[in-house]
């Protein structure tokens, strides 16, 4: 396969945009990519012309509230006026209370489609826990659609052990990693809490959430004598193979210890927002030496819009120069996303350069711009302009084509209907 006539953005340090350049893949690797007079590709079966659009990395969603993809949840609960950390734990009460077995997995498959129409073919994310649906329904839409998918339940005390017992026995493979999302750290005794370092070991993406690091820390100190994050060294969580979602309001020892310890923290920025809760730390977090994801969190599937996000609220809460912003969006967007899709996926991912995986998006003008002048743009101008200028046709992963045309590839036509059709009749 050759696609041509395309601006690429490599995310290669050594050659980051080329203009009228060429890409050539085969057996889900990258063949060759450079500019177009200087590369010369081996007899292709098929050759695409880009039509003066654009090539990049396929995305990685490094936190994705999937289950939000057909139940406004988040509005439901804004009517009622709730803000703060309360906001979360509301979400995940109210979620709980009105998911079901069917409506998960319908709003996951959705959330999937919305999620290549961004350009993503890697998600993560929390689900509802339902005993109606198993980890293997999961796999199979990871595999269905063609995507990579580190998704699983929201762990309290309650359902902790059913949770484990279940999600923990899951042979992750190439497209699909169970997850967990352990909620109430602070309420765990340390019985509960080795129940979880165990099931670190066992293939299992366990993501610690955390909405607010002070609060916690001093309710494990009024409850245990201790503060969470001392409870967590002591018993062996705060480790690289644990995530920490939604980390606020962390002292300077906290982000030290995590920042020693190599642990991802994802962010969503509009998800904070919506909540109320903190004003942006991202570049703290950097600063500190942390490995800071970027999520789109509760609203929608668009990582560009996320990104642009940090823009706005970086300038108005900390008045940041715009090259620190640039850098904060290149660091969490374009390194530390498909460093953590690295991890649990085992590709080489996140550039396009030969021997990688093909993970590829192919995206059209809007107009007849084109992509006049992009050699010199930043990350931030990028974003702000590959969002206003160009609309995502199709997608590859592993040089398979997932999206086609801005239509699921892997889906007939029949079954796409079919799935569109029993998500109008539900009864929400």
């Amino acid at each position: 396969m050759i696609i041509r006539n395309v601006a690429i953005l490599t995310n290669d340090p050594k050659m980051r945009i080329i203009k009228n350049g060429i890409v050539q893949f085969k057996q889900g690797r990258i063949l060759k990519v450079g500019h177009a007079d200087e590369v010369k590709p081996e007899m292709p079966d098929k050759v695409i012309d880009g039509k003066g659009g654009m090539v990049l990395p396929a995305m990685v969603n490094a936190h994705y509230r999937i289950y939000s993809s057909i139940v406004d949840y988040p509005g439901r609960i804004d009517v009622e006026n709730v803000s703060g950390v309360n906001y979360f734990s509301k979400l995940i009460d109210v979620v709980q209370e009105n998911s079901w077995g069917r409506l998960i997995l319908l709003s996951t498959m959705l959330g999937v489609i919305r999620a290549l129409q961004r350009g993503t073919t890697t998600i993560f994310g929390p689900i509802p826990y339902s005993e109606d649906v198993q980890p293997k329904d999961f796999k199979e839409i990871a595999h269905h659609f063609g995507v990579n998918m580190s998704v699983g339940p929201v762990v309290n005390k309650e359902n902790l052990m059913t949770v484990l017992n279940s999600w923990g026995t899951v042979e992750p493979d190439e497209l699909f990693m169970p997850a967990i999302y352990i909620t109430d750290l602070s309420s765990y005794t340390e019985e509960e809490l080795s129940e979880i370092k165990f099931f670190i070991t066992r293939n299992l993406n366990v993501n610690l959430v955390i909405f607010d690091m002070k609060l916690d820390n001093d309710l494990s100190l009024s409850r245990w004598g201790e503060q969470l994050t001392e409870r967590l060294l002591e018993n062996g969580l705060l480790v690289p193979e644990c995530g920490i979602t939604y980390g606020g309001n962390f002292s300077e020892t906290d982000m030290d210890i995590i920042a020693s310890r190599q642990m991802f923290v994802t962010k969503s920025i509009r998800s904070e927002m919506l909540a109320g809760t903190f004003s942006p730390n991202i570049a703290g977090l950097l600063g500190r030496g942390i490995l800071v994801c970027l999520g789109s969190g509760l609203l929608d599937a668009d990582l560009f819009s996320e990104s642009q996000q940090i823009l706005l609220t970086e300038r108005f809460y900390g008045k940041f120069d715009i090259k620190v912003i640039d850098y904060e969006i290149r660091k969490t967007l374009f390194d530390n996303n498909f460093r953590i899709a690295r991890r649990f996926f085992d590709r080489k991912l996140g550039a396009l350069k030969e021997g990688a995986s093909a993970d590829i998006v192919l995206a059209f003008p809007k107009n007849d711009i084109g992509y006049a002048n992009l050699e010199d743009l930043t990350t931030l101008r990028f974003v702000m302009r590959f969002s206003q200028d160009f609309k995502i046709e199709n997608v590859w992963n592993q040089g398979e084509l997932v999206l086609e045309n801005g239509k699921p590839a892997k889906l007939s036509e029949e079954e796409l209907n079919n799935l569109y059709d029993e998500i109008r009749k539900l009864e929400l």
